[in-house]
């Protein structure tokens, strides 16, 4: 995007087929902008990514299709653009003033939720983790195989009992596993679960990790899903997490993340047991509605955090205005929160992402200012884009006649086939059942003659020149960057053809 809008003192575009590829010059104020063939490709493979390398070539070697694409990422955004700014001082718009500031808060918290995910993910290696190897063999509440109930002779307790008695218990309770487990993946695997961790499943935690088990445990263990026989390989150990991901023993990083949060997420204040939008903070009854901005809610990562800090990062994880969130407001939303889920929640768990990497020079280091121009410069084209459209398209007509559609109709190639008959005619779908997509197909011809004549013109105004000769050199160009740039890309092959 060009920065000095309304300020264009000269366009000049040229079509070049030296050995650096340039496609266009623009001249703005001074400024000479180019884009290049490489460019160009980088605009193709992000439109057809899944395109196999010989039908990537061909589409590359195609004079039309190729000067569709360069119309298509060269003329529309960036002439239509430079057009419209001729047109309005679009930064003064209300709706772009509105993105820009929104943008402004945004982005902080975005970048420090990025941050934030690196140094936990960072920190995380570092922490240590209960473990144990286990299989099981499930039995789903309500089904048969409940203790009691017998299939063919066998109960779950019977089962049990058997299990106990075996003289090679590693080999016989997966072959039991796979045929009585209720649980399929559990029962593919012979109820293997490998290297669980603790809280991972909390109706094992008990005897896994409190009581230290090993072995076959000699009781079935009830749990909210089902009832299960358990089989402890090795008894419960603490392991670093990178050693975990060294011997690929990790069970669940997710958990071990979520407790680590947890670990690290406090709330100041718990709600009165028996006083409705009263809150207890340091041992002191206090109503929602007397909570100030300065009152301290949450300690996060040995820092406390108050209202008025919570605020705009509330503002951009649940998408409301700040005005929202007075005190009282906030607190209750945390405090639904607490109540409604035993594990982290997710408002609580991005919380504390978020300021895991957020520092008060944020907004003053390069990579916010990069990515707030580059986000600004995507608002100014899409807010110019728009005012260009308006005005090209402002002029046509959405109403389409019953006469039109009728002479639309007439024209045998223009019916959709619905299917075709025992001989292989076709059976045309009638007038009445075609009427809306002849509709949209005569508004599309509409639109699309309006700005291919804008297009024309925009060609003639700038000097726009597309002769067979510039379009072969550009093309050998271009195919001469492809072939370095497959190189350095490749292509998955598929059978998607532009042909």
């Amino acid at each position: 995007m060009f920065k000095h809008f309304g300020m264009v003192a000269l366009l000049l575009v040229t079509v070049s087929c030296g050995s650096n590829g340039v496609l266009a010059t623009y001249q703005v104020d001074g400024k000479v902008e180019k884009t290049t063939s490489g460019q160009l490709l980088k605009d193709l493979r992000s439109l057809y990514s899944q395109v196999s390398q010989q039908d990537m070539e061909n589409f590359i070697g195609n004079q039309e299709t190729l000067k569709l694409v360069a119309y298509g990422r060269l003329i529309e955004p960036e002439l239509l653009t430079l057009e419209a700014m001729k047109i309005l001082d679009f930064t003064n718009n209300e709706e772009y003033q509105k993105g820009m500031e929104q943008q402004k808060q945004l982005l902080p918290y975005q970048l420090a939720y990025q941050k934030g995910q690196e140094l936990i993910q960072k920190e995380l290696t570092k922490q240590s983790v209960e473990i144990a190897e286990v299989s099981r063999i499930m039995f789903t509440n309500g089904d048969p195989l409940q203790m009691g109930e017998e299939i063919d002779g066998v109960s779950m307790t019977s089962l049990l009992e058997e299990l106990k008695t075996s003289e090679n218990l590693l080999e016989d309770f997966p072959i039991m596993a796979e045929k009585y487990s209720q649980e399929p993946l559990g029962a593919q695997t012979g109820g293997y679960l490998g290297n669980i961790q603790k809280g991972q499943f909390d109706s094992l935690d008990d005897i896994i990790f409190i009581k230290k088990s090993k072995d076959l445990y000699p009781e079935i263990i009830m749990g909210v899903d089902g009832s299960y026989i358990v089989l402890i390989h090795t008894s419960a150990k603490k392991m670093k997490v990178s050693d975990l991901e060294k011997t690929g023993g990790l069970a669940s990083l997710a958990g071990i993340e979520m407790n680590y949060i947890k670990d690290n997420f406090k709330y100041l204040y718990t709600a009165h047991p028996e006083k409705a939008d009263t809150y207890i903070f340091n041992k002191k009854e206090i109503a929602a509605i007397d909570i100030k901005e300065n009152q301290k809610l949450l300690k996060i990562w040995n820092k406390n955090y108050t209202v008025k800090q919570l605020i705009p990062v509330f503002e951009v994880l649940v998408g409301k205005s700040a005005q929202d969130y007075t005190a009282d407001i906030m607190i209750s939303v945390l405090a639904q929160y607490q109540m409604q889920q035993q594990q982290v929640s997710s408002l609580e768990q991005q919380l504390a992402i978020v300021f895991k990497g957020y520092n008060n020079s944020i907004k003053n280091s390069k990579e916010y200012k990069d990515l707030l121009k580059e986000n600004l410069n995507s608002m100014e084209l899409e807010m110019v884009y728009q005012i260009m459209s308006e005005d090209v398209f402002k002029g046509i007509s959405t109403n389409v006649t019953d006469t039109e559609l009728r002479d639309f109709y007439n024209v045998p190639g223009n019916r959709q086939v619905k299917s075709y008959s025992e001989n292989g005619d076709p059976i045309y779908a009638t007038f009445n059942e075609s009427k809306e997509g002849m509709t949209q197909a005569i508004l599309t011809s509409r639109f699309t003659l309006v700005q291919n004549q804008f297009r024309d013109d925009i060609e003639k105004k700038y000097n726009i020149t597309w002769n067979d000769l510039q379009v072969v050199k550009f093309m050998e160009t271009l195919k001469k960057d492809y072939a370095n740039y497959i190189k350095k890309n490749p292509i998955e092959e598929n059978n998607i053809n532009f042909q």
